[in-house]
């Protein structure tokens, strides 16, 4: 039962309907500036974190330019910008663009619907997305993850 935590969304991101969906907004909100809020790259965590257990969601994300769910460490970034990489602390697929080289290159999963399997203790995050299955591993190192969404210009994504 997974909820998005207000106190961790980035200024342009609206909650909705029991924080349980996101739309961004042109218009930012004027919000406290605390040392969970992201600032920079339009995100926001689920409210509660996982350190054991297998937890499963899914992600209504429509047909957006741009997008991504997953899982982020607690120690991800939340001051100015970074990748949606394991490096960074964060497991994701969605549609966004990323930086190879001295290029930008477009990462695409695009689906209207979306499963996230956390399979804490094995250390492994699966993605369901209509007829095709993504398994990223990972090292959480005993850290706290939770659920993590992004939604540039556009995005509208609702947890079902």
């Amino acid at each position: 039962n997974v909820t998005l935590d207000p106190q961790t969304r980035h200024p342009n991101l609206y909650l909705c309907w029991k924080h349980k969906c996101v739309r961004w907004y042109q218009e930012p909100q004027d919000l406290p500036d605390n040392h969970e809020r992201f600032d920079s790259v339009p995100c926001v965590l689920g409210s509660e974190g996982f350190t054991r257990g297998n937890h499963y969601w899914e992600v209504a994300v429509g047909n957006h330019p741009e997008w991504a769910v997953g899982v982020a460490k607690e120690s991800v970034v939340r001051k100015g910008c970074f990748q949606f990489t394991p490096e960074e602390g964060i497991w994701a697929q969605g549609c966004w663009w990323v930086r190879c080289g001295s290029d930008w290159e477009r990462h695409v999963a695009g689906h209207k619907t979306i499963g996230v399997f956390l399979e804490y203790g094995k250390g492994k995050v699966t993605f369901f997305q209509q007829d095709k299955l993504t398994i990223m591993r990972a090292n959480f190192g005993g850290e706290n993850v939770f659920p993590f969404f992004y939604g540039a210009p556009g995005a509208h994504f609702k947890v079902i």
